[in-house]
């Protein structure tokens, strides 16, 4: 309403106006541009490094259940030419399962915990580029 052009209150809404304009923004003042660039460049680089741990941990998950089939087949292959018998090898096939269940479960706990773990530290970082924006 500071537009409204009447002949007895306009030097009120004009005065009204310039208060409204002259009281200092409650926002914080914009901070300059290298500020901005360099904490999302920090947050940028944080990202990558989780995304490579998390690579890194799945790639050795890969590698340590190559292994184990490779040692349980061998296992197997012997444990087969000693017991010809249908029930135990029906225990060892269940304890096998068993086991690579319980593997991959592990597995997808790492993964879990991981990205939990980078969860909480990226909002620890991004906390303290807003402290650091403030104090700016």
């Amino acid at each position: 309403q500071c537009g409204v052009f009447r002949a007895g209150p306009i030097l009120v809404l004009i005065s009204a106006c310039a208060v409204l304009i002259a009281q200092p923004s409650l926002a914080s003042p914009p901070l300059p541009a290298s500020i901005h660039t360099e904490q999302r460049n920090e947050l940028k680089a944080f990202e990558h490094r989780a995304d490579l741990e998390l690579r890194e941990l799945r790639a050795a998950h890969k590698a340590e259940e190559r292994e184990f089939n490779a040692r349980e087949r061998d296992a197997r292959h012997l444990f087969f030419k000693e017991n010809t018998e249908g029930p135990k090898r029906r225990e060892y096939v269940q304890g096998f399962l068993a086991r690579r269940k319980a593997m991959r479960a592990r597995f997808k706990q790492e993964v879990a915990k991981k990205k939990q773990d980078t969860l909480t530290q990226r909002q620890a970082l991004e906390a303290a580029q807003a402290a650091r924006r403030l104090a700016q």
